[in-house]
């Protein structure tokens, strides 16, 4: 997200000589063009977004809460990823109003100090807790894996308990792998004309230490991670949709209508996981490629990542933002808890209120054929 583009641009003048940019010279005015045009929309779409999405992600950690629901590992999972995916979102909605909408990011506009160390603070935020929910997706999957092929372990390993371990790991590893983002970054004081200007820069450990922490931050945090996790969450979709097949083709013959129903049940459960995999794959293997690229080659940084980075983090924001729409239109169980959690009641106290304006205006009628009959008297 923006972080890494910040951190690299602060450290990455160390890392190689300029080079030749001539053969990419087309590809980089296509690039700063869409930039251009794209940054003028970017604050009110990433802040439809986030507000789309933080509410969206709060309705499954409300659902998802359920008594009944969150028995189930995977759904102590899913509710977790959705924590961490509201935070993000949560987050990221004041610096875009702040930075895309009413000011600019430029250190020549003169921001307040406390939103300088509010972005430093958030962008740390975002990335912790994104790099968490890109963790929870693959234990996710290595949780549904594990319950569709391996049966007779699936109860010992798939447990409520080793759920909330898998969270506490996660969160742990998650910090320790954003460690070289974590202590790179500061308010510096540049100065513009005359005065001085709060901004964000490198501390003197990232000054100290450019090259290897430029790669590092690169490598681990935009590229390792995104794209290992990808590969495995690939190889698992795989599996399980083989194992899908398989499970179709065994069942044809099943005559016993309640087993067969529970078995299109259990299919349906991991259509709907796979799909949230597959959404995150989609979204975080390009940019996992493109910042190991760019790692390796200043020249594929300052062209493309630099141009697309506020394009990259509304592609973060989306995917974010998507569960909710998959799990209510592929997950029936999802629905009705659903239903049962938010329209019900709004249905009973639409019931009730309709219940109390009839009852008003039946006293309101006997009170005046009251009065009609007395005047006749």
């Amino acid at each position: 997200m923006t972080e890494w583009r910040i951190l690299q641009d602060n450290v990455s003048t160390n890392l190689e000589d300029k080079t030749t940019t001539t053969e990419f010279s087309k590809l980089a005015e296509s690039l700063v063009n869409f930039e251009r045009s794209y940054k003028e929309v970017h604050g009110y779409l990433a802040a439809l977004i986030c507000i789309c999405g933080a509410t969206f992600n709060l309705c499954n950690i409300y659902v998802l809460s359920n008594r009944h629901l969150k028995k189930a590992p995977i759904n102590t999972l899913l509710m977790s990823i959705a924590v961490f995916d509201s935070i993000t979102e949560t987050a990221y909605l004041p610096f875009a109003i702040y930075f895309h909408i009413l000011t600019d990011t430029s250190y020549v506009y003169r921001h307040p100090i406390g939103w300088i160390c509010y972005a430093i603070i958030s962008l740390n935020i975002m990335v912790v807790c994104h790099t968490a929910a890109m963790c929870l997706t693959v234990a996710l999957a290595t949780f549904r894996y594990i319950c569709v092929c391996r049966h007779t372990i699936a109860k010992r390993l798939c447990s409520k308990r080793r759920a909330h371990i898998t969270i506490a790991t996660v969160i742990i590893v998650s910090v320790i792998l954003c460690i070289p983002q974590l202590l790179c970054q500061k308010v510096v004081w540049i100065q513009v004309n005359d005065s001085l200007h709060p901004w964000m820069g490198s501390t003197r450990f990232c000054d100290a230490h450019a090259q290897m922490l430029a790669i590092l931050n690169f490598l681990v945090c935009g590229g390792v991670v995104k794209t290992a996790a990808c590969v495995v969450l690939l190889t698992f979709t795989s599996i399980l949709l083989i194992s899908l097949k398989k499970a179709k083709r065994r069942h044809r013959g099943l005559l016993q209508a309640k087993s067969a129903r529970r078995d299109r049940d259990h299919q349906r459960t991991t259509i709907m996981l796979i799909a949230v995999v597959l959404s995150f794959v989609v979204a975080e293997l390009p940019q996992g490629i493109l910042a190991i690229v760019c790692s390796l080659n200043r020249t594929y940084l300052e062209m493309i990542y630099m141009n697309l980075g506020d394009f990259l983090d509304i592609i973060v924001l989306l995917n974010s933002s998507v569960n909710f729409v998959l799990y209510t239109s592929m997950s029936q169980q999802f629905r009705d808890k659903f239903k049962e959690q938010f329209m019900e009641p709004i249905l009973r106290c639409a019931k009730a209120k309709g219940k109390n304006q009839e009852t008003v205006e039946l006293a309101e009628h006997e009170r005046l054929c009251q009065r009609n009959q007395e005047g006749m008297n």
